[in-house]
């Protein structure tokens, strides 16, 4: 039974409601971070800026953590067997709202809700597929009734390969293919064992970067300035998980441990990171980080370490908070049989740890996946931004939000497949 209640995934769930305010400016809304974006626009005082906005999260989150983190450390302090007060169950005033529930109009309420869910299915399906357009030009679309798919089969090239050159699609296209292949496989599809998971993995990343190479076809390397689309979606996406996760494991290791000096260091860091807005993080690595640096690093590049980070900070914090649910007894009882600590966490703490934080990690996960639109925002031409080069042309602007629902549907299908990696998580042993 879990030792304390692991606040720490919960903190990170309150400060990306404080930090999503910061999402407005996609749609130009003038919150805070848009008026400071306009402002460096304007003055060209970029570090002045963004050492503002940062400061100005930075306080909000500092507040806000520091409540949790002594609510946190308060929580810890007590065993299993310690109970506060009622359960929510017990509490006579939600006994009473589940008795009224009952009954006629119970029945009568489920009813309802089912009939209201029919129609409004039935009307989705009747604009979706029966009375929608797949192929044709803007005309076409206009005198339908229903929804005109005709925007997304027509702009699919734009939707894939952003402003790539026309040569350079099929490399595009083939390394793609290749990463969604190694993708499926290390998520279990094929039920492979381990060793011939690995190997085809390797593999697709040699095809892969074979392809961005110019090998075997005898053309260019794509290099990332040049990369568009779904290419830079994808590679975003599955290197920043992949570079975040030793990471995250390193930096909560470090929170918990024994050196005080350490543990400041991480904490400082992962408050930091966890309590800025990414779209910040960003607009900091794409003004700051040249003038720091004196130029040299790509766009791309820059988003990738925001992502990095920002990922590593946010999952570190639910690892630490599945290790603080495990009785600090285990490691002992493990160190008394002879263990190394590294063999102990391997084999006795990481297993519980990794089932106690499969859900949180997965929010973390998906959370990382869909941040990759914002990389738009610094000018890398994601999927995302392919979809606003699509809707800003006048023909098919009134398609909006056919087009919108195709990224959707895309970033919805990542969500699914990762849910198969918490799944996974929750097993009793990594397979």
């Amino acid at each position: 039974m879990p030792r304390a209640w692991p606040c720490p995934p919960y903190a990170n769930q309150c400060l990306a409601l404080v930090k999503n305010s910061t999402l407005a400016i996609a749609i130009g809304y003038q919150e805070l971070m848009a008026v400071i974006n306009t402002a460096i626009t304007q003055t060209g005082l970029a570090l002045e800026g963004i050492t503002l906005a940062v400061a100005a999260y930075l306080g909000l989150a500092l507040a806000l953590g520091g409540a949790l983190s002594a609510w946190n450390a308060r929580h810890a302090r007590h065993g299993p067997g310690d109970s506060h007060g009622a359960r929510l169950g017990e509490r006579p005033a939600l006994r009473l709202l589940a008795r009224e529930g009952r009954g006629i109009s119970g029945w009568l309420g489920a009813a309802l809700t089912i009939l209201l869910l029919a129609a409004a299915g039935w009307a989705l399906l009747d604009w979706a597929l029966l009375r929608a357009v797949w192929s044709g030009s803007p005309a076409t679309c206009a005198a339908a009734a229903g929804a005109c798919w005709a925007a997304v089969g027509e702009n699919l090239p734009l939707l894939l390969f952003g402003a790539m050159a026309p040569a350079d699609r099929a490399q595009a296209l083939v390394a793609c293919a290749a990463l969604l292949a190694g993708v499926a496989v290390a998520l279990g599809v094929g039920r492979l064992a381990a060793r011939p998971r690995l190997a085809w993995i390797a593999l697709m990343v040699a095809v892969t970067a074979a392809a961005l190479g110019g090998w075997p076809w005898g053309g260019s390397a794509i290099g990332p300035l040049r990369w568009g689309g779904l290419l830079v979606t994808l590679i975003l996406a599955i290197a920043a998980l992949l570079a975040a996760l030793p990471l995250a494991f390193g930096l909560a290791l470090l929170r918990r441990g024994g050196s005080p000096g350490g543990s400041l260091a991480a904490a400082a860091l992962i408050e930091a990171v966890r309590g800025v807005p990414l779209v910040t993080q960003l607009l900091f690595a794409s003004f700051v980080l040249p003038l720091l640096l004196g130029g040299g690093v790509s766009k791309f590049g820059m988003a990738l370490a925001a992502l990095t980070l920002h990922t590593a900070c946010l999952l570190a914090e639910v690892l630490r908070g599945a290790l603080q649910a495990i009785p600090p007894g285990q490691m002992m009882a493990a160190r008394a049989l002879g263990m190394r600590p590294a063999v102990a966490y391997w084999t006795v703490i990481w297993p519980q740890a990794r089932r106690i934080a499969a859900p949180a990690a997965l929010g973390v996960f998906v959370g990382a996946v869909k941040d990759t639109s914002l990389v738009s925002i610094i000018g890398v031409f994601d999927v995302l931004g392919a979809a606003k080069a699509v809707v800003a042309g006048t023909d098919w602007r009134p398609y909006h939000v056919e087009v919108y629902l195709a990224v959707a549907l895309l970033y919805f299908g990542a969500s699914l497949a990762l849910s198969r990696v918490a799944r996974r998580m929750e097993g009793p042993a990594a397979s």
